[in-house]
Parts: C-alpha cells; structure tokens; sequence
C-alpha cells in the first residue's frame, strides 16, 4: 500500500451531505450556523452545502417580503442559486440595519435617512426590521425568565424598527393611492383597502396571509357543510358556494348588524388590519365585501366588487359553468344573494329592448378610486362621530389610533386635491412625535413633492420642511439643567416616582421649562400648579403633564410594574433602554424579601442627546418604597 493511500479520507457522497443538511430546523440559528461552518470546511463540502436546496427552506423562511421589480432583477442576475439570493438580501439588511442605527442614535438628519430607506429599501428590507422589532427584550421587562441574552439596546432598537416599518408601509400606501387616483386599473379594491391599514404598519403581504388563513378556515367550513367550491366538481353550484361564504362570514360574527356600536368602539371598521384581528363587530358594507371578494378570489371563484345605480357596492361572481353571475348585496345584509339578471335593475336593459348580453356588460369591476372614496366618506363618518360625541381616549392605544386614522384621511384626502394642484396638510405636532420619520418621506416626498409648484403646495411645503428642521435642531432643544435657577427643578429624566394623584408608580419621560402660567397650554389641565417646571410622566395606560410643585417623590418599580409600563405605552423603547443597576434601593414591602429595586431608567441615546446632565442626577428615595403597581 502507497503511504499516500493509507491518508486518503474516503468522502461521502456530497447528494448525502447535502440531504443531512436539509434536516435542521428553520427556526433555529444552529441550522444555519452549521452550513456556513460547512461552506468554510473544503471545497467538496463547499458543493454540497451551496445546493439551492439547502438554501431555499432558508430563504423562503427568512424572506416573504421584497420588492417586485427588485426580486425579478436578483432572479435574473442568480437564477435559482438561492446561496447568492440568500447573500444578496442578507447585505441588504446589514445596509438597512447601519442606517436605521444611525436614525436611532443621531437626531439630525433622520428623515432625509428616511427616505433613503423607504426608497432604496422599502419591502426588500421589511424583513430584517420584523426581526429587529422582536428583539429579545431585557430581562427586567419578561414576563419570564429569559433563555438567552438580550440583544445590547433591545428597546430603543425594537421600537425604531417598528417606526421603520409603519413609514414604509405608509410611503407605500401613498403611491398605490396617487396611482388608484389617476385611475390606473391594475390597482385592485383589496389592495386599495389595504393602504389604510399600512398606516398603522400592516404591509399589504401581511393582510393578504391574514385573508390567507381566514380562507383556509372558511375551505374547511365549506367542507363541513359539504358544499363543493371545486368548479371542476360536477356537484359545484355557485350560488351554495357564495351562500356558504356568507355563512362563514356569519358564523366569524362578521355579519353583526343588530346593534349600533359606541363611536370609539369600532373607529376603525374600514381598516382591514382591525376586522381581521377581531369579530363580532359590525362593519360597513364595503368591509364585508371586501372579506367576501378576497375569501372567494382564493377560493378559485371569478369574483370582484361593481356598483349599479344608485351607487350601490355589490358583489359579483362568476363561473364559466353559470349563464348568469350572482351578486351579493351587503348593503340589504347579504339577503340579496340572487342571480344577476333577478337584479331589478338589469331587468331593465333587456326589457328597454337591448340585447341580452348588454346587460351581462354591466357586469365589470370599476376602477378602485370608486371603492376609495366610499372607504374614504365611511372612514370620515366615523371620526365625526367620534369628534362629535366629544370621545376622550382612555389610553394611549386610543389617542394613537384616532391620530393615525385622521393621518390616513388626510394622506387620502390630499392625494384627491393633488389633481387639482392645491394640496393642503397639517404637520401636528403629535404626529410628529407619535410617527417621527413621516415628514420628509410622507409629507414632503410622496405628497407634496420637492418641486412644489402651486402657491398652496408651496405653502405648505414651507411648514412641514421647518417643522422638521425645529424637531432635528439638537442644539436648540437641548435641556440643560445647570442652566436654570437653583433648586429649580426636583425630579429628571428616568426617574421612578409614585404619582398620588393616579395611586401608582410612573417614569418621568422628560420635562420643560415652560414659563408660561398653566392654562396657557392645551396640553396642562386649567387646575395645574403654575410653575416654570412641567413634567411628562408615564403612569399605566396614561401620559400626563405635571407641573411643579409636585406631590411625585422618588420610587422604586418591580419587575411586574416595569413590564407593564412597557407594555402600556408603545413608544418606551424611543426614551428607555433599561432599568439602571447602578441605582437600586431596598424595598420595604416585606413580599419582596428586602429585593433591592430600580429607582432608574437607562436613557436612550436620543434622551441623552437632549437632556445630557440627566444621566448623572441620582435622588435618594424618601418615604416607603411600596410599589403599588405591583
């Protein structure tokens, strides 16, 4: 025997290595791990670990979002080398993640960030920033103790990520919308629906896996009931088909019409996010539609939304086996489910002495700003009720909501008086605060445009732009509190306080010298204690506005308080990266065992821009530490 022989490695088949790697589980990084510790082995393990067939489960698992065009490029440039696909779009988040970073720790410059991210990125990246928002949170904020560490700055980057997706869904939105306007055709109702819900970050691929599941339910409902959808099927009868939908949809409590909801109950019946999420709620005709038409399209069923006078939204559907379509009427609560030509009004037609197949005409799908601006007067009724019941949020969720509605509404709105060149927009001050990288990419870039041209247009162009330019002035909105009198201010920024007035421990969010008299502001309640001080302090499910003196004092917060301060509000994670070990203090409740507990939050990079001599302020506590949240 050679010497040579005697240290040749017999190798496997590399179809064999290639089989063992397909085993792993998707969800779990070691699967992953291993392959590219393979690729890096030799060059034979190298062939067998770049099979596409390793790599798609991967990449398919990893990627259900991208851009159109985008994908089709990379397809043509790969093919179905799904390694290279793979690589190509895990560069593309590690771009997108560096630039969402620097929107996170630098003030300046974030929305023209923005815009390089709705508009090189967009869903390419959608991704990624769904991974980013599920960061593991810290472990003072779990419900349970965590099995891994969490990732460094969990919060602040969960939440950048989460406003990351809302503008890009929003930017989106907008441009589907301009496109409906102009009447393009190849825009349908379900995706112009879908455009209201991308304003509360719902991409239009989420709402169709939602439409997805609630056909898989309403297949096996059909089942149940032995009614055949298969046209191909010789039982198939369409009118028990779209009877069957509709009891689907009765039987989800869609249907719901025998009551007359609160107005802050079901602000957001038009928003197709909100429907899906929830049942037994009732919805506008054009909402029920909407389900029907997207359940029966993925059923197989020629379906689609057509109006007939006066302006009435119907439903029809089709079979190539059916002379006539049936048409289903939500407008009479779906009791109008009858074949086309039973329809009062296309009776009409052949009895005026026109031919037959005319009437069978009037059958087609207008173009979707028909649907819009029903959606848009639906979505307008229902904030007037809400402004006109004078309805007072109970949370934060509630405030949110109602603001991102009318944001939606005025989007659309705008978009309406495009056509005649005289935009006009209001740039809130909330919604500046509430959606900080909307301004340039939503209100400058997609609606109004950089060459604004009409006076109007220009107008208010100027607005949004040095609204923008005061938000991302850092020097002038610097806190500094060295610079004020002495004594002048008792509390800081990340501090835990017990707030009699609520009964219950909160965080101050940050303050303000403000010395304006307390009355002066719409944000401070008439009774306020005038003082130069104000105070923003989170409590549960409510942000209130103090001013000094105060009845706050120093606190401490347990594990269940902080969670549920956390959860309470959305936008923690923008001011608060963790509780401070170094700021601790004993708990007199004898149920925490003498638990030393945080008087502190770790200050986000941004709060550390603004308010830089909070960080070092430490206040000894001064009554009981009891935590009355707990």
């Amino acid at each position: 025997m050679l010497a040579s022989d005697s240290h040749r490695r017999v190798e496997l088949p590399s179809e064999l290595y290639t089989y063992i790697l397909g085993f792993y589980d998707l969800e779990c990084d070691i699967g992953l791990k291993t392959i590219l510790s393979v690729l890096a082995t030799n060059r034979y393990l190298r062939v067998a670990a770049s099979a596409p067939i390793v790599w798609k489960p991967y990449y398919t698992a990893r990627y259900t979002h991208s851009v159109p065009e985008n994908e089709q490029r990379r397809r043509s440039l790969f093919g179905d080398d799904y390694r290279l696909l793979y690589a190509a779009r895990r560069d593309l988040d590690r771009q997108a993640l560096r630039l969402l970073d620097e929107i996170r720790t630098n003030i300046a410059g974030r929305n023209a960030k923005a815009c390089v991210l709705v508009k090189v990125y967009s869903f390419d990246v959608w991704d990624a920033l769904r991974l980013e928002a599920t960061l593991q949170l810290p472990a003072y904020f779990c419900r349970h103790k965590p099995t891994q560490p969490p990732a460094p700055h969990a919060l602040p980057r969960r939440y950048w990520a989460a406003i990351a997706q809302g503008v890009i869904a929003r930017y989106w939105a907008v441009q589907m919308w301009q496109k409906v306007a102009a009447g393009d055709f190849s825009t349908t109702m379900e995706e112009m629906l879908c455009g209201f819900s991308a304003f509360f970050g719902w991409s239009p691929t989420e709402i169709a896996t939602e439409l997805d599941e609630e056909t898989k339910d309403c297949r096996e409902f059909l089942q149940e009931k032995r009614i055949e959808h298969n046209q191909n099927e010789p039982d198939f009868d369409l009118r028990k088909v779209c009877a069957g939908i509709v009891e689907y949809m009765e039987d989800c409590g869609w249907m719901v019409d025998d009551r007359s909801p609160h107005p802050n109950e079901h602000i957001l019946n038009s928003f197709p996010h909100t429907f899906l999420d929830t049942s037994d709620i009732p919805l506008t005709a054009l909402s029920k539609t909407w389900l029907f038409i997207g359940i029966a399209r993925r059923l197989g069923l020629d379906a689609f939304t057509t109006q007939m006078p006066p302006r009435e939204t119907i439903c029809c559907v089709r079979s190539p086996r059916e002379r006539e379509p049936i048409i289903v009427n939500f407008r009479k609560g779906a009791q109008l489910l009858v074949k086309g030509y039973e329809v009062p009004f296309f009776q009409t037609i052949p009895a005026a002495g026109f031919p037959e197949e005319l009437a069978g005409c009037a059958f087609a799908p207008p173009p979707a700003i028909v649907f819009m601006v029903e959606a848009m007067q639906n979505i307008t009724r229902d904030l007037r009720r809400y402004h006109d019941n004078e309805i007072g949020p109970w949370d934060n969720d509630d405030e949110e909501r109602q603001l991102l509605a009318s944001h939606a509404m005025q989007c659309a709105i705008a978009i309406g008086q495009a056509r005649e060149d005289d935009i006009s927009l209001i740039f809130l001050e909330r919604i500046a605060e509430l959606l900080p990288l909307d301004g340039e990419p939503i209100f400058m870039d997609a609606l109004l445009g950089y060459d604004a041209a009409s006076p109007q247009c220009a107008e208010s162009f100027r607005e949004v732009m040095n609204a923008i330019q005061r938000v991302e002035d850092v020097e002038a909105r610097v806190k500094r509190r060295s610079r004020l009198p002495e004594n002048a201010i008792k509390h800081f920024a990340g501090q835990i306080v017990y707030n009699p007035p609520m009964d219950e421990a909160g965080c101050i969010i940050d303050w303000q010298y403000d010395p304006e008299p307390a009355g002066a502001s719409s944000d401070i309640p008439e009774d306020a204690n005038a003082s130069s001080i104000r105070y923003r302090i989170l409590s549960m499910d409510l942000v209130e506005f103090v001013r000094e003196p105060t009845d706050c004092e120093p606190w401490t917060l347990t594990k269940a308080a902080a969670r549920n301060l956390y959860l309470s509000w959305k936008h923690f994670g923008r001011y608060f990266e963790d509780v401070s070990e170094e700021d601790m203090a004993p708990a007199d409740d004898e149920d925490e065992d003498g638990e030393m507990l945080p008087t502190k939050l770790v200050l986000t990079a941004e709060m550390q821009l603004l308010y830089p001599e909070d960080s070092c302020v430490r206040r000894p506590l001064t009554g009981t530490s009891r935590d009355p949240t707990r």
